[in-house]
């Protein structure tokens, strides 16, 4: 059965809560007898895989989506706001905990959800909770961190692609607190909110408890709005507004376009990461070939060079910065070679790992839920053996990439034999949905053009690589992407101006066909694309 709210669900104060804590509980959402129903079919089925992993299968019953009420649905409603519509489905996935006396229960560590977390709402914007049976302490409760998703905004906007090395950090998620509910109660969270789940020590029944996700239709961008305009998860997204309400800190960018960035030369590699604030970009051009130049932005318009990198022995082909926690890599491609270095402050970096016979090599980390075959460190680069294909090995650790045999595939493959220049992969949709963008080599040396793939597994993309469309006046290259959102990224390229080859900024939504890279050309086009991942 269902109910029909007549009234709102979610008083004033409760959309207060959920923008100070990142939660809401709503009492009774669910009527008794519709949840004595789904526990009985719960019970009386069998779940199958890992609860939580990529292969977990749970039991599937009308009654147990019937729990998804008609009041359940306002509640979402009420956060999204009139202007942003959703689909109204009845779904869920029991999380049961049972009762397991002789495990463990450590002080919870704070997590946040997706691989490749973004800071606007990416994969989903509101987590649900529905609690089937009562959750008692140390009962296998849904553990908060009340206030972590503002903390963790103000990492993310500072360090986008290190929050996971500092999510469980005590001065960031702060106090954990487990969320005792009865039967009936509903939870909803942001999607930025630090959790844990715990084990059932304590009460001999099993908890069950149904989890869903809820993203509108539209993506979620508060961009200029007035603070009274903005609905709650608007207003729980906006940084304007966490400032004005909690006095939360950011550091805003101004401007990056512009006629390019020039150096004395031909760029010919570059790359870029936004870390404490700062953006770090490595860059080579054609009269120092052998150096890698390292220059810092606060405003992505003024960059200031500093001291090179150590000079290599041979020209550098490629750069690509990598990060997921605290430390950051840089795959340098030079001599057939992919040379990777670790740092953890940009400036001193130490040898980590050689991969031979591969160039223009490009990171990525991977779980079960982003490749059936891939898993940990993962590298996607080129064979100068085979310059039509895109490979990928993976290991454990990065200083064992290529050990093991059996741990590479062909990613993709370039058509009518075109040699491949370049690459970049990066999540475009959660952690399910990836784009490949390769430079091809035109025919009779005439250049290069980025060609681009989809897929739900980021090692492999049986659809065929294809021209990617641009606005710019020549063709970009070396394309790397400075911050994401959902279905959307803001990237750096190389392309000739004047007879120079320079530095670009550009917008690809992968939401619109066919896929565009649009060069960002005004002070409008930048301020659109900074609301839309978040940092305006």
């Amino acid at each position: 059965m269902s109910l029909t709210a007549a009234a709102p669900v979610l008083t004033a104060q409760d959309h207060e809560h959920f923008l100070e804590h990142g939660y809401v509980v709503v009492k009774r959402a669910v009527p008794p007898e519709t949840i004595a129903a789904a526990v009985e079919a719960l019970e009386a089925g069998a779940y199958t895989g890992r609860v939580g992993d990529a292969d977990y299968r749970p039991v599937r019953a009308e009654a147990v989506a019937e729990c998804v009420t008609d009041t359940v649905h306002a509640a979402i409603a009420e956060i999204f706001g009139e202007a942003y519509p959703f689909d109204r489905s009845r779904h869920g996935d029991d999380m049961p905990r049972p009762y397991r006396p002789e495990a463990d229960w450590p002080p919870p560590r704070a997590h946040i959800d997706d691989d490749y977390p973004t800071l606007m709402p990416n994969g989903w914007a509101l987590g649900l909770f529905i609690f089937l049976t009562p959750v008692r302490p140390h009962g296998g409760a849904f553990v908060l961190f009340p206030g972590s998703y503002r903390r963790y905004q103000e990492a993310l906007a500072a360090s986008p692609d290190g929050i996971l090395g500092v999510v469980a950090a005590p001065e960031l998620a702060g106090e954990h607190q487990e969320f005792l509910a009865e039967p009936g109660d509903i939870l909803l969270f942001h999607h930025l909110m630090g959790h844990a789940g715990s084990e059932n020590v304590a009460d001999p029944q099993t908890r069950h408890a149904l989890l869903s996700r809820w993203h509108p239709h539209a993506r979620i961008v508060p961009g200029d709005k007035s603070l009274t305009a903005m609905t709650t998860i608007e207003k729980a997204n906006s940084l304007r507004h966490q400032h004005e309400r909690f006095g939360t800190t950011f550091q805003t960018p101004d401007d990056g376009r512009g006629q390019g960035l020039a150096r004395p030369g031909n760029l010919t590699a570059q790359t870029l990461l936004p870390v404490q604030g700062e953006t770090h970009l490595l860059c080579v051009d054609d009269t120092q070939p052998h150096v890698i130049q390292h220059a810092r932005s606060t405003d992505l318009s003024h960059w200031e060079f500093g001291e090179p990198l150590p000079t290599f022995s041979h020209p550098v082909d490629s750069l690509s910065l990598f990060q997921r926690g605290s430390d950051v890599l840089l795959l340098v491609g030079t001599a057939g070679a992919i040379r990777i270095y670790r740092s953890r402050g940009l400036t001193d970096w130490a040898p980590l790992h050689t991969v031979p016979e591969a160039e223009f090599g490009v990171g990525h980390y991977s779980t079960s839920f982003g490749s059936r075959t891939a898993r940990g460190q993962v590298l996607f680069f080129v064979s100068p053996e085979q310059p039509t294909q895109v490979r990928c090995r993976w290991a454990k650790a990065w200083d064992q990439i290529g050990e093991a045999a059996g741990d590479e595939a062909v990613v993709a493959e370039a058509p009518d034999g075109r040699r491949i220049t370049g690459l970049c992969l990066k999540p475009v949709f959660s952690e399910s949905g990836f784009a490949l963008v390769a430079d091809l080599a035109e025919p009779e040396g005439a250049g290069t053009r980025p060609f681009y793939t989809l897929s739900g597994d980021s090692a492999s993309y049986p659809d065929p690589l294809r021209p990617l469309a641009f606005t710019a006046p020549t063709a970009p290259r070396a394309l790397q992407v400075y911050r994401r959102a959902r279905n959307y990224w803001i990237v750096t390229y190389l392309r000739d101006q004047d007879g120079q080859a320079r530095l670009f900024w550009g917008v690809i939504d992968w939401q619109h066909e066919p896929a565009t890279l649009r060069e960002i050309t005004t002070p409008e086009q930048w301020a659109t694309a900074l609301e839309i991942v978040g940092v305006l």
